[in-house]
């Protein structure tokens, strides 16, 4: 923010006055669905059942009893086929084997082609493909070939400093000159500081800017800070992160000018 008459930045990156982090939302619980016993072999028990008529007035009274033994002794296993019953018909039950019942209730494998071809799309333009480029030469130029384990590296490696960039690109557009006082006090202080002491740098810049900092309360000023993870606050007191410092080494590498506010 150039002036302190700006707005303020909450915890998604987006300066509002007034505004408070907003906290961690909660994971939806959805509740495991309910199904009917047998409910999806329903089409099967008339036939089962015809089965049973069949056994009872037809066969003699020892068959039967023999059959009942039977079920009882195997009945896990004849359970196990039931759930794996595709039809019957004239030529008799037909059964899905327990490899293909397993694969087909197992999630299917993302296709990583298709996952890469997603993101890409989503970050294309004809700049970005220009980078690309000129990346792709840079790294042959270099002898790292992709898949090997150190062009993977060095690109992790830059792709964590373009975010970090950008990050601080952010922070150094919205926060204001009192706050980096604090993050260079906290910085050289051996350990964490109160608010107490924190107070004045708030003080002195509310007594330049008066109109702002009346409805700026020096909670939500320090809030700023703890939200973009630069302070952590514990028991009252605040300390650097190593985030904090990181920051302040790249403001006094990239030559930043101090800031008002």
């Amino acid at each position: 923010m150039n002036s302190a008459t700006g707005c303020r930045l909450s915890a998604s990156g987006t300066r509002t006055e007034g505004s408070t982090p907003t906290g961690t939302r909660d994971s939806d619980v959805i509740a495991p669905s309910v199904r009917e016993p047998w409910g999806e072999h329903r089409a099967i028990i008339p036939a089962v059942e015809g089965y049973l008529k069949l056994l009872i007035t037809s066969w003699p009274p020892w068959i039967f009893a023999l059959g009942a033994f039977f079920i009882f002794m195997f009945k896990s296993k004849i359970g196990d086929l039931i759930a794996r019953v595709t039809g019957i018909g004239k030529s008799g039950i037909t059964a899905a084997t327990a490899t293909a019942m397993k694969d087909a209730q197992a999630s299917p494998t993302p296709d990583p082609r298709a996952g890469a071809d997603e993101l890409m799309k989503a970050l294309d333009n004809a700049f970005i493909r220009e980078m690309e480029t000129l990346i792709e030469k840079e790294l042959e130029k270099r002898g790292l070939k992709p898949g090997v384990p150190e062009t993977t590296g060095v690109l992790t490696r830059y792709t964590a400093v373009a975010l970090m960039t950008a990050e601080f690109e952010n922070i150094e557009s919205n926060i204001f000159g009192s706050q980096i006082e604090i993050l260079e006090e906290l910085n050289g202080a051996s350990g964490a500081a109160s608010a107490a002491r924190l107070r004045p740098f708030y003080d002195r810049a509310a007594v330049v800017y008066p109109e702002f900092y009346g409805t700026y309360s020096f909670d939500t000023y320090m809030g700023f800070l703890v939200a973009r993870t630069l302070v952590l606050r514990r028991n009252g007191d605040f300390g650097i992160t190593v985030k904090g410092r990181t920051y302040l080494m790249w403001r006094a590498n990239h030559g930043k000018s101090r800031r008002l506010g």
